[in-house]
């Protein structure tokens, strides 16, 4: 079975200093390649995903996300299908974080801080 790619979401900025997307991607589906003008943290809730970046691939469970600097193509899909959350926080919001992609534990308590932002409306 061959992989489906899913829509990229547009836009020049992100929307606000921080803004978190709630997502769900299918089984053997994928984000093409691309970069946002934004830093991203990509959280599986549930499920497994696989993340491709600067040459390297990670496959992140809801143990970990990874942290993806502005600017940097990245490639995000799931073989198994997961739930996740995006967070978008712009470029000027995110000085003196880490300006390579790099992979990192998370804790209950940022799993509850991720999980209820994306409740907020």
């Amino acid at each position: 079975m061959r992989w489906q790619t899913i829509e990229t979401p547009h836009g020049a900025a992100a929307p606000q200093p921080l803004t978190v997307r709630a997502q769900a991607i299918p089984a053997r589906h994928a984000f093409p390649e691309h970069a946002h003008a934004w830093h991203q943290v990509v959280y599986a809730i549930s499920g497994v995903l696989t993340v491709a970046v600067a040459g390297r691939s990670f496959v992140i469970s809801p143990e970990q996300a990874v942290w993806l600097p502005t600017g940097h193509r990245h490639r995000v899909g799931s073989l198994l299908g997961a739930e996740f959350r995006s967070l978008w926080i712009a470029a000027a919001a995110g000085r003196g974080l880490p300006a390579d992609p790099t992979v990192f534990g998370v804790s209950a308590l940022l799993q509850a801080l991720i999980v209820e932002a994306a409740a907020i409306d």
